[in-house]
Formats: structure tokens, sequence, C-alpha cells
């Protein structure tokens, strides 16, 4: 088992990596507290600590007992939490960290990880084939504004289709992504044969025309932060 904590606030959240004798992930921990942010300007809720959630992400067809050390792993508290839930003020032992839900996620390794319902709904489907399916989508918007929740009216940047001599870009689509940075370059070589490609191990530019449209590609690599993808297009030839 791999682990890891938020030392900011002494381990109220941690994970773990649970891997069988090969060295291969059966299950991954997640110790939160179903935290949620409704928007830009609202503050993040989270659940109180006594009702602290174990979530357990599994393979499709896996059984809950293949994780069964990840639920003894969550009990066992960081050394600033444990002082808390040991205090002799009974209080203070009832407001300390309790995993009171332990929750099981079914996973599809196959399965992309966004959806196009998540993108605008004109969105043109020939540029779909632009977009990595196991990346995460971090926002999409279209004719100057975002419309992603979290960053809904969130305006478009278009100074640089201005410095280049393009009208502003119809349609923006921001993704990361944890697949390496060289892999993510391999795929737009396959995906836009007939591209401009530019870049170095930093950051690249894919920039070409598929079903009447044109469309710009940013790659950046953020490194332990994965690769950030975003899409520019525009209907017509520009």
């Amino acid at each position: 088992m791999i682990t890891a904590m938020n030392d900011g606030n002494n381990g109220l959240e941690r994970a773990a990596l649970l891997l069988d004798e090969k060295g291969q992930l059966v299950a991954v921990g997640l110790v939160n507290g179903h935290c949620t942010v409704k928007s830009r300007e609202e503050a993040l809720t989270c659940n109180d600590l006594p009702d602290t959630v174990l979530t357990i992400f599994q393979p499709k067809g896996s059984k809950k007992d293949d994780a069964a050390s990840l639920v003894t792993w969550s009990k066992q508290l960081p050394p600033m939490l444990a002082i808390r839930a040991e205090s002799d003020d009974p209080e203070t032992r009832a407001s300390a960290q309790k995993i009171a839900t332990v929750e099981y996620v079914s996973t599809d390794p196959e399965k992309g990880a966004w959806t196009t319902s998540q993108l605008p709904a004109d969105f043109p489907k020939p540029m779909l084939s632009m977009l990595p399916q196991r990346a995460h989508l971090i926002g999409a918007g279209a004719h100057g504004e975002f419309t992603t929740p979290g960053m809904e009216g969130t305006p478009m940047e278009g100074d640089w289709d201005e410095m280049a001599g393009r009208p502003k870009h119809e349609f923006e689509v921001i993704l990361r992504t944890y697949t390496d940075y060289t892999s993510v370059l391999d795929f737009y070589k396959q995906q836009a044969k007939d591209a401009e490609i530019s870049g170095n191990d930093k950051k690249a530019l894919v920039e070409g025309y598929i079903g009447g449209g044109t469309y710009k590609v940013e790659i950046r690599n953020k490194e332990k932060e994965g690769t950030v993808i975003t899409l520019s297009a525009w209907k017509q030839e520009v």
C-alpha cells in the first residue's frame, strides 16, 4: 500500500493505492469530506469531521473484500488527528474525525472520463476526435463564455486570436490528463496527420483543419500536475 496525506490540514484528507503482489493497482482509497462548491463565488462546503467518508475506487467486477485493508487503513488516524480523538474532553473526542461511511465506486478503465453532454450543444462533431477521452474536463465554452458548472459566464480569452489575425475562436475545451506529455503528442500525431505540429519538451502547438472548420490545440507539460490540453475551434476555416 502506498499512502499520502495533505500535510496542510494534518491529514484530514488522505489517500492510498492498494497494489497486488505484482505491483498492479487493485483499488484506490480516498478519505474525504464530500466537499462541494457550487460556483466560483461560494466557499467550499464539507461534511463535519465525524461524518468523514472513505471512498474506494475499484475496477468493475471487483469484490468489496478485495479492498478491506483500505478500510482498516482509513481508521488509523494521523498523529495530530489521533490526539484529538484520544482527548480527555468528551466534546473534543466527539468532534474528532471518524469514518462514518464507506462508499464503493466501480470504475471502467476503458471508459472515457468526459462525455459530449458536458460540451456546448453546438460543439462541432468533427472536432471530437481532437479531444482524448482519458482526460478530465476542466472547462468548456462557446460564443465568448464558459458553460461548465463553476465557470459559467467566465469570458473566453481571445487576445491571441487577434494577434494572429484571426476572429475570436467560437469554442474552447480545456482538459487535464495524467497521460505523459510524450504520449499526448503521439496521440495528436496520429489524430492530426495533416496538421502543423511545433513545440518542445514543455509545450506544443497543433494547428489544422477538419470537417470544414479550424482547430488549434495547445499542449502544456505541467509535469507532476499532468498535461493540460486547450482546444480552440472555429466552425469555418480561418
